[in-house]
Formats: structure tokens, C-alpha cells, sequence
């Protein structure tokens, strides 16, 4: 009797079309869904997408003066860098009582050295956060602790220093 010869795929192939199917996939699908989930950062939308980090524990912004680069951190570990700002022509003011004034972050440590900030914006296990006004390219983005997920964006400072005094009253109650 004649011996039927079978044809078949060999281990080394079929390994092969595995590993490819698997590229293609990640590839085509692993893209989409992270895509969706992250927004772009911007001034304006800082404090919702970092609440997309939140999880009960401290979520921070840190931008930095020499590159422009900014890291978003949680429970001091680095999760993620981020490009915000295009120019370091940036200001951060606080309202004290009535009175307005420029804030200056401390230096923050930062891969073996102390780097200047220009902007750290931080989400606190209460879900308060950050307090400022921060002018940038003519505009004037008013962060408030509990009330807004968006900052607002006035034309001025005292336009946007009036609003500070609006929700402190509101809070005084």
C-alpha cells in the first residue's frame, strides 16, 4: 500500500502567522482606545484631564521653565509627559485678601537636579485644587479650587481677580 504523505503547516509557521495577526491587532485596535481616552491638555481644560489620573490619591501638573515640558504625577510617581505651553512668557498671580500679587513656584527636583517651575497645578485627595490666575499669550485663565472643571478665561486681570473675590464670598457664605 502507498503511503499517503499529509501536508501540514510547521511549528515555525504557524508561530509566525500568530506573532503577525498579533502586531496587526495591536497595531489597528490598541491605537483607537487610547486615542479616545486621552484629550489634548490645555490651560483651559488642565483640571479635567487630570481628573481622568484621579483615583482618590494626589494628582500634580509640573511645567518647567529650560524645555518646556511638563510631567503629570501621582503619588510622586511620574505617569506621563505632556507639551502645554509653546512659550515661558507665562504669570501666576494669588488673591490675598484684595490684593493681587505674582506667585513664583519653588524649584522642583527633577532628575538629579533642581529645575525652575513655571506652573504646577495639583488635584487634592478632597477633589479641591490648585488657586489661580495664570496670564498667558494676553489672556487670563482663572483656576478655582471646588467650583469649575474648565478654567475661565478673561480679557484682564481685574476682570479675572473679580471673579477670585466672587467665589471667596460665595465660600464665606
Amino acid at each position: 500500500m502507498p503511503k499517503k504523505i499529509t501536508k501540514s503547516f510547521t511549528i515555525f509557521e504557524l508561530l509566525l502567522v500568530i506573532t503577525l495577526i498579533s502586531v496587526l491587532y495591536y497595531l489597528l485596535f490598541a491605537n483607537f482606545s487610547i486615542s479616545t481616552k486621552n484629550e489634548e491638555i490645555t490651560l483651559q481644560t488642565i483640571k479635567k484631564y487630570l481628573l481622568q489620573y484621579y483615583d482618590g490619591s494626589k494628582v500634580e501638573l509640573i511645567c518647567f521653565k529650560d524645555n518646556l515640558d511638563c510631567i503629570i504625577k501621582k503619588n510622586d510617581k511620574i505617569l506621563k509627559h505632556v507639551h502645554l505651553l509653546k512659550s515661558d512668557d507665562i504669570r501666576v498671580y494669588k488673591v490675598y485678601g484684595y490684593n493681587t500679587y505674582e506667585y513664583n513656584f519653588p524649584k522642583y527636583y527633577y532628575y538629579d537636579r533642581f529645575k525652575d517651575v513655571i506652573l504646577k497645578y495639583s488635584i487634592n485627595p478632597n477633589l479641591s485644587s490648585s488657586h489661580y490666575i495664570v496670564e498667558y499669550q494676553d489672556r487670563f485663565y482663572y483656576f478655582d479650587s471646588y467650583f469649575h472643571q474648565e478654567a475661565k478665561i478673561f480679557n484682564d486681570l481685574t476682570a479675572a481677580t473679580e471673579e477670585w473675590l466672587k467665589n471667596y464670598e460665595e465660600l464665606k457664605g
